[in-house]
């Protein structure tokens, strides 16, 4: 299975541009946004050691883990590719979920993985991996795709950062959905995830992030009774 991208006129009635994006294999597409000067970025998952632009070697990770993946695109083609991937846990799932554009010509992705040895930065506020599934963000160059920051965002059970959003002034907003009752919060508006909602229903959080000292200002659980 392959992503598909389409640009439609802004009537929704003509067809300007269309390209599959994908491998051998899984591929999904779980966001894109457009910068000013037309190139496309994307995010999802992939299980396609052959995907395209790939700049990682497809070596690094067994055919078992399936990799988040960040990709930039123009009219011509994929221009690059890059691999969120941890390779020391057989059957490790990461997922890109949603991107925002920040400042210094960098980029923001939110996403979820199972994956406990995905890669942190050192002045992560969560270095180590929570539970079943955590939450993560990371900021990435545009142009080289090194790592600036990188963290893990969760609790004892799964939790996933479903859509981030910057203000390219230093904040940067998150939010998700969680399993876990120990979701690291601070400040929070509502502390506790409700005896209901973490046996069988899924919870909401939210949060905001310091861009410029890497520190959470605020994250809170923000549900009710029932399933959210």
């Amino acid at each position: 299975m392959d992503g598909v991208v389409l640009k439609l006129s802004s009537d929704g009635d003509e067809l300007l541009f269309s390209t599959f994006l994908g491998g051998d294999s899984f591929d999904r597409i779980r966001n894109v946004q457009v910068a000013d000067d037309g190139r496309i970025f994307l995010t999802g998952a992939t299980r396609s050691q052959n995907f395209p632009g790939i700049q990682t070697p497809a070596e690094t990770w067994a055919e078992t883990v399936v990799p988040g993946f960040v990709s930039i695109l123009n009219a011509e083609g994929v221009l690059q590719s890059t691999m969120m991937v941890g390779t020391e846990y057989p059957n490790s799932v990461t997922e890109c979920r949603s991107l925002a554009f920040g400042s210094n010509g960098t980029l923001w992705i939110g996403g979820s993985t199972s994956a406990k040895d995905l890669l942190v930065s050192g002045d992560a506020f969560q270095s180590e991996h929570a539970g079943i599934l955590d939450g993560f963000m990371m900021q990435i160059s545009i142009n080289t795709s090194e790592i600036i920051f990188s963290s893990f965002f969760g609790g004892e059970s799964e939790d996933v950062i479903e859509s981030i959003a910057s203000d390219g002034q230093g904040l940067l907003a998150f939010g998700g959905t969680t399993f876990s009752r120990n979701l690291p919060l601070v400040q929070p508006f509502q502390d506790t995830l409700l005896e209901i909602q973490s046996e069988s229903r899924v919870g909401i959080f939210v949060g905001v992030l310091d861009t410029n000292s890497k520190q959470l200002i605020t994250s809170s659980y923000l549900s009710g009774s029932l399933e959210e």
